[in-house]
């Protein structure tokens, strides 16, 4: 086919559609890095205005899977479980729904990218397990899924590598929030990594890219078209990111919570949505276990200190968190007042963390596994002036002096009392 990129462009600035050979021409070009960032940005942001048709997103999320090397999956037991989140403060699902989903006699794998901004990356709470080996190739990723049920691993340059170029022009042209582009990119990564079931946990909130229930389901909706498209099996369940999911924010914090969710029976916030997660996932695979009888047998336990072992990690962190290290200076921030707790800004917490040292502004930038903050109330709670609101873990005392007074602005408390948010809003996709 005769393939112009201005052409490409002015359909797009006049609003009309591209036919699927066109978005493949176009993404082959970009992959081999033959088009002009300029182009490329015109074209980004004619389609940030005028939109994508849903064949046009699924035919960009297809081309963007194809653009790279995908693992080979094929001798893995089927079927193959992927989960995805699009992000927030504290959530550390990914950690356990990964034992308890292999505990259930399932198989997932997942590549994870770090931390930006002040979401973590699931990549970066696994790496604060001494040993934990998260650099690990294709025939790895296989032999450890296969042996033990679960495996994650960070995300190759050579896994739909044309999103990471899209992905920049995104963000330097400010049209990172177009939803078609934003369910292309997410379902591109998705398609790449080959598994025949795909949940999707999207976030609404004020920590979440989406801050509405009704926008997060538009999301979920859009990528739930190409998952269908691409004759996966989907689901999305649209979830509360108003505050913390977890009670803490920062690397090893987030897995000593994780490891004493699953201790304690997945009682706190985070470990009902993961029950949840996983139940899903069961459905969606015909899968009669349920995903309490694994957690209060202890088998999903079991599974997770295999399958931390069979990443190179030393697995006595589970009966053994002390192991995880600590941040010298441990200071805790109290109520000023008294009264009902009504916000905790996730994006303040998130941000505290990063300037703790425990996320990044830039990818390169090195980041400390032991700093971040415990949060101990919850939207809702009443609270009495002088009530443990947080509990920072610092390296320094004026960093955690400077923390305290950032945190404090992250919470607004009233006199009146308020209803707690609903943790899940919506599910979609298991109809029928």
């Amino acid at each position: 086919m005769t393939f112009s990129m201005t052409q490409l462009i002015a359909e797009k600035r006049d609003g009309r559609a591209h036919s699927p050979d066109q978005i493949q021409e176009f993404i082959r070009r970009l992959s081999r890095k033959e088009l002009p960032d300029y182009q490329v940005a015109a074209w980004l942001m004619a389609a940030y205005l005028n939109g994508l048709s849903p064949e046009e997103t699924h035919a960009l999320a297809v081309a963007t899977s194809q653009s790279g090397r995908a693992p080979d999956v094929s001798g893995l037991p089927r079927p193959l479980i992927d989960k995805h989140s699009t992000g927030g403060v504290g959530d550390t699902v990914t950690p356990l729904f990964l034992p308890i989903v292999a505990a259930m006699g399932l198989t997932a794998i997942k590549t994870s990218g770090r931390g930006l901004g002040f979401t973590g990356g699931t990549v970066d709470k696994l790496s604060a397990i001494p040993g934990f080996r998260i650099q690990l190739s294709p025939e790895e990723l296989g032999d450890i899924a296969r042996e033990v049920g679960c495996a994650v691993a960070a995300q190759s340059a050579d896994l739909a590598p044309a999103d990471g170029i899209l992905y920049h022009l995104r963000d330097a042209t400010e049209t990172v929030g177009s939803l078609p582009l934003i369910a292309a990119s997410v379902m591109g990564k998705k398609l790449a990594g080959g598994a025949d079931i795909i949940l999707l946990d999207v976030k609404s909130g004020s920590g979440a890219l989406m801050k509405t229930p009704e926008d997060a389901a538009a999301l979920a909706n859009a990528m739930l078209q190409i998952g269908r498209a691409s004759q996966k099996k989907c689901a999305a369940v649209i979830t509360d990111m108003s505050q913390p999911l977890g009670a803490s924010v920062g690397n090893a914090l987030e897995i000593r919570q994780a490891i004493q969710d699953l201790k304690l029976g997945m009682q706190s916030r985070l470990g009902r949505l993961t029950v949840e997660l996983c139940r899903i996932a069961g459905r969606l695979a015909g899968c009669p276990v349920q995903p309490e009888s694994v957690v209060q047998d202890g088998s999903a336990l079991g599974k997770m200190k295999e399958w931390i072992a069979a990443q190179g990690g030393d697995a006595r962190v589970v009966d053994d968190d002390a192991l995880l290290g600590a941040a010298p200076v441990i200071h805790v921030v109290r109520a000023r007042a008294s009264g009902f707790l009504h916000e905790i800004a996730c994006s303040h917490v998130g941000e505290v963390v990063r300037s703790l040292g425990g996320g990044r502004k830039r990818k390169e930038d090195a980041i400390d596994p032991l700093v971040g903050v415990r949060v101990h109330a919850s939207i809702g709670d009443r609270i009495q002036s002088g009530d443990a609101l947080f509990e920072i873990h610092a390296n320094s005392d004026s960093d955690a002096l400077r923390a305290e007074e950032e945190l404090l602005t992250a919470v607004h408390i009233e006199d009146t009392g308020c209803e707690p948010p609903t943790l899940i809003h919506n599910v979609i996709g298991l109809e029928g």
